[in-house]
């Protein structure tokens, strides 16, 4: 192959890739497309096989490693790897020639095996250390963009913080989600949800010191709903039951039916701010 060429394709009007090669050791040059190209390497590559008994593997894993004495220098080491490869063989192998081949499987089988710190995986330490970071970017950005990204219901914005909230009032020419945070805030103090232990940071022993924060929502009927929650992740997880019972639609609709089968009358009823009505099991602390 002497030289890359790209063109174009008068039939279909797509870049095509092609190559100038030489054919035999012949003088002449001839225009190959790139498929042509790697169909010769694959005939030649079977061909090698079937004259040298040559044939490639893949390895699956790396089972160990050991240390032994250089047979031609009795001073030096050779490191190598115990490796299981694809046609179920087990051989050991230099960690060079590994190394080279796949540094991040080499990395990870390292890190696992607490061989990081030997000198011989040196070079692997900022390898594992460019990876988690990759991976902690990669995540950091997914979470800013669904952070960020906008969140309609029912036609209407829903904010993700206060100042959100306030500023789509001021957007909207109207004070839907500031009456909504301050009936939420007016509810807490009317059931005495809270103790005022004075101001500053005060550490209170026995109790824990957590974040809280207010969540939005528009209900089915367009009533802009604010939330006063606590951060629970910074709780111990509670031992007791958690479980909340739903209602489903086939319980629902076999009560309607019961109740018209037996001319019965129906009510139903809304316990408003129903989860402020128990006390929490958990002595939790925080800076309003």
């Amino acid at each position: 192959i002497k030289q890359r060429v790209e063109a174009f394709d008068p039939k279909t009007d797509e870049k095509v890739i092609k190559f100038i090669a030489t054919r035999d050791g012949d003088t002449f040059e001839e225009l190959v497309a790139y498929q042509d190209v790697i169909d010769a390497l694959n005939r030649q590559s079977s061909e090698m096989e079937e004259e040298f008994g040559y044939q490639s593997w893949d390895f699956e894993e790396i089972l160990d490693y050991r240390v032994v004495e250089d047979s031609d220098d009795k001073r030096k080491s050779i490191h190598q790897l115990q490796v299981r490869w694809s046609d179920g063989s087990i051989t050991w192998e230099p960690l060079s020639v590994l190394g080279a081949d796949s540094p991040e499987t080499v990395a990870a089988y390292a890190k696992e095996k607490g061989l990081l710190p030997k000198p011989a995986f040196k070079r692997y330490k900022r390898m594992v250390k460019t990876h988690q970071r990759m991976i902690r970017a990669v995540n950091q950005a997914k979470l800013r963009s669904k952070r960020k990204a906008k969140i309609y219901k029912y036609g209407y914005q829903v904010p993700q913080n206060v100042d959100e909230a306030l500023e789509l009032d001021r957007i909207n020419g109207n004070t839907n989600w500031a009456d909504s945070v301050n009936l939420e805030i007016e509810q807490l103090m009317e059931y005495k949800s809270f103790k005022n232990r004075g101001k500053g940071r005060i550490k209170i022993p026995g109790y824990q010191m957590i974040r809280c924060h207010l969540v939005f929502d528009v209900k089915h009927d367009r009533r802009h709903k604010s939330r006063f929650v606590a951060g629970g992740h910074m709780t111990r997880d509670p031992i007791e039951s958690v479980y909340s019972g739903v209602v489903s639609i086939r319980g629902l609709r076999l009560l309607i039916f019961l109740a018209e089968l037996n001319d019965l009358k129906v009510e139903c009823a809304d316990v408003g701010n129903a989860y402020l009505e128990a006390y929490t099991a958990e002595r939790v602390t925080f800076i309003a």
